[in-house]
């Protein structure tokens, strides 16, 4: 622990590098999804022209410009006239070392990746990207977290995320554990039958996951917002219904209080609480409308809701003393405001990290009560 507090400590006292500049000139964009395009539009401008976007999926065309795979004659010949590549991809899916290894190997010489175009656009948050500063002003409750960090792996992938964070180094956080997430099996495994509180249950994933880990349900509250995600929600609660013992289903989101709130829906997994939404939902607290569930595991994927429904939680969860898995990725302070949370309500339970994805997406953090 004392080379682990060390290690961090310098971590964040760096002096952060200036980053290179945006050279003038064509450049071509890796991605010609929502964030490529994002990013081709906030690139135009009087000194930069965006020749093209790359992308795996191949020709086409998107907002005006031609889309190439990245093994074409034009991607090599862009690469050859010294074209600037911005990466355009923040997906889960998508290993950003990857990413640049195929522009490498066209040989593209200048790559700015993802976080760093973030932080030259001067662009708001999303989900765990801002700049650098931002994470580096905050070193005191980052040093508190990260000394919660119960076991080795934790520790290392604390830091590793940090340290993507400053650096931007995609050779980080290479090796997400997929197939494991909210039961991570290097992790104490919690007692069953589970009474489970599924936050951001989306279509029932999570629940069907769980039933093929041999997980055992004796009640389960399901709360998705999302209306077309809960409809899919209430056909896996009903396909399952002889496994799950007594099920709930609500079509509400979590937060700290009763209320109602602008909604962004049809966002697949990305449905999410925000002032510009298109419709409206219902918020709930945990504390309010399950008084006697007794939860014994308690997951929340809530697309940045996450500390509130902790905050709307606080009596069920001290008095029950559950598992925790808390998403810990939607905002650049979760990593550490969560889990310095959760350990204040649960100060005698085990604090762990994991991430599941890449760009540390789907990071969880674990609050394990104690064998005894």
């Amino acid at each position: 622990m004392p080379d682990f507090a060390r290690e961090l400590d310098e971590l964040l006292s760096i002096e952060l590098p200036q980053l290179a500049p945006l050279p003038p000139g064509d450049y071509v964009v890796y991605g010609a999804g929502n964030i490529g395009r994002r990013v081709a539009s906030k690139l135009f401008g009087r000194d930069k022209k965006i020749r093209a976007f790359i992308d795996q999926k191949g020709a086409g065309n998107a907002d005006g410009l031609p889309i190439y795979s990245p093994y074409s004659a034009e991607a090599r010949r862009f690469a050859a006239e010294g074209l600037t590549a911005v990466v355009g991809v923040f997906n889960y899916a998508a290993d950003p070392h990857e990413i640049r290894t195929v522009l490498e190997d066209l040989g593209y010489r200048r790559i700015v990746s993802f976080p760093e175009f973030h932080e030259h656009a001067k662009l708001p948050p999303h989900f765990w990207v801002d700049t650098r500063r931002h994470t580096l002003d905050y070193h005191d409750r980052i040093r508190e977290a990260g000394m919660l960090m119960a076991d080795e792996k934790s520790r290392r992938i604390f830091l590793d995320i940090l340290r993507y964070r400053l650096t931007f180094d995609t050779a980080l956080l290479r090796q997400p554990d997929a197939e494991e997430q909210y039961l991570p099996a290097d992790l104490p495994q919690p007692k069953m039958p589970f009474r489970f509180v599924d936050g951001g249950a989306f279509t029932g994933d999570t629940i069907e996951s769980l039933l093929r880990k041999g997980v055992t349900f004796e009640s389960v509250a399901a709360f998705e917002p999302d209306e077309q995600n809960f409809l899919a929600l209430c056909h896996t609660a009903r396909k399952h219904a002889a496994n799950l013992g007594d099920v709930s289903i609500w079509p509400c989101g979590l937060s700290d209080a009763t209320a109602v709130a602008a909604f962004c829906a049809g966002r697949d997994q990305a449905s999410i609480v925000a002032g510009h939404g298109n419709t409206h939902v219902q918020l709930v607290a945990l504390d309010q409308v399950l008084p006697v569930f007794r939860p014994n595991f308690i997951k929340l994927d809530i697309e940045g809701a996450e500390l509130a429904a902790l905050v709307g939680a606080a009596e069920t969860i001290r008095e029950h003393q559950p598992t925790l898995a808390v998403c810990v990725y939607h905002r650049p302070d979760d990593l550490w405001e969560i889990p310095l949370y959760m350990h204040e309500l649960l100060p005698r339970h085990t604090i762990a990290l994991r991430y599941h994805k890449y760009y540390a997406l789907e990071t969880v953090a674990y609050a394990i009560p104690p064998s005894d």
